[in-house]
């Protein structure tokens, strides 16, 4: 082998090397929670991680858990001043996009960091409806978020090895730094500390505000009141698993639906498809949790939502008042928990 042949091969080598070293370097980050903090304001699940960090740290009294529906549904400072309570009593853990796998591995995260042996946390509220039962991740929480001896327990190994290996279960949403709003959104959240979309937890308390109003067009849409999916069983052990795990240190637990323009909830439907949900709300309330339903809100009207399957602030505001006054009667000691 000739000598220029010799180097080739050898710049070849320290190529790779130093590849392999800037892989390590950034799978090793992947798992640091600094990355999540500090690009909160690129990716979804860095936002969620912020919205943990605060319950873990600030620990309030009653907090409310649930996918998108409960983010822009439930503004936290109407609840406390409903139930006469100190701002920050009341927080709005809600996920857009998140099921069932990822709110059982955020409970088990509380459970794990004191959260609930400290006697603090009372109250967590669940919202209900067949979104958080779809185990699809295209945001990739289970990544960071998921519990893993559940997912083992489960047979999810798949989703378990990506929890393992960042970077691959996480190739996704890096991908999407291709885009150039989303690379420039990165560059700047790298240069300097930059809140999500929606604000600072410790201003909003979690609640992401939505002030538009349902297009006309979609008002005169038929919604599709057909047989939803199936229910998951997984899905479904999720849920139970994470009831079970507040239940056991003393939370009081209840769940909740939060209104749809002009549709109702896949639990309170009755035919085919719709058993298995209607049997999982019966176990749900056979483990001792509450069900908080509010008796007008199938006359809210368009002007309180921003799409029909999300309300917007007057719709969030009239709801979390009526809600925290559904809690009070059937939770009268709930307005001293301060």
């Amino acid at each position: 082998m000739t000598t220029s042949a010799t180097a080739t091969v050898t710049a070849s080598g320290k190529g790779v090397i130093i590849g392999l070293l800037v892989l390590l370097g950034v799978e090793l980050y992947l798992h640091n929670d600094d990355f999540l903090h500090r690009y909160r304001s690129v990716f979804a699940v860095g936002r969620a991680a912020n919205k943990i960090a605060y319950v873990i740290k600030m620990q309030p009294a009653i907090v409310f858990m649930g996918n998108s529906r409960v983010d822009n549904g439930i503004v936290p400072e109407v609840v406390s001043t409903t139930l006469n309570l100190r701002r920050g009593e009341v927080f709005n853990l809600g996920i857009p996009g998140q099921n069932t796998r990822v709110l059982s591995g955020v409970v088990r995260n509380l459970e794990r960091r004191g959260v609930l042996s400290a006697l603090q946390l009372r109250y967590v509220m669940i919202g209900l409806d067949a979104s958080l039962f779809s185990l699809e991740d295209d945001l990739n929480y289970s990544v960071f978020l998921a519990d893993r001896w559940q997912m083992a327990a489960a047979g999810e190994y798949r989703d378990l090895f990506s929890s393992l290996l960042r970077l691959w279960g996480f190739s996704l949403n890096l991908k999407g730094l291709r885009e150039p709003a989303r690379m420039q959104d990165f560059i700047a959240a790298t240069l300097m500390d930059r809140e999500p979309w929606g604000g600072s937890v410790l201003d909003n308390l979690g609640h992401r505000s939505n002030q538009e109003r349902l297009p006309p067009a979609q008002r005169d849409e038929v919604p599709n009141q057909g047989a939803p999916t199936e229910l998951d069983v997984r899905a479904r052990t999720y849920l139970l698993t994470a009831l079970d795990q507040l239940l056991a240190r003393g939370v009081n637990v209840g769940v909740f639906f939060t209104p749809q323009y002009d549709r109702s909830n896949e639990f309170e439907r009755s035919g085919p498809g719709h058993d298995s949900y209607r049997q999982l709300l019966i176990d749900i309330q056979a483990r001792g949790v509450e069900l908080f339903q509010v008796s007008d809100m199938d006359a809210y009207g368009a002007d309180l939502f921003s799409d029909p399957g999300h309300l917007n602030e007057d719709g969030a505001q009239r709801y979390s008042t009526a809600l925290a006054q559904a809690m009070h009667s059937r939770w009268p000691a709930i307005g001293a928990v301060q």
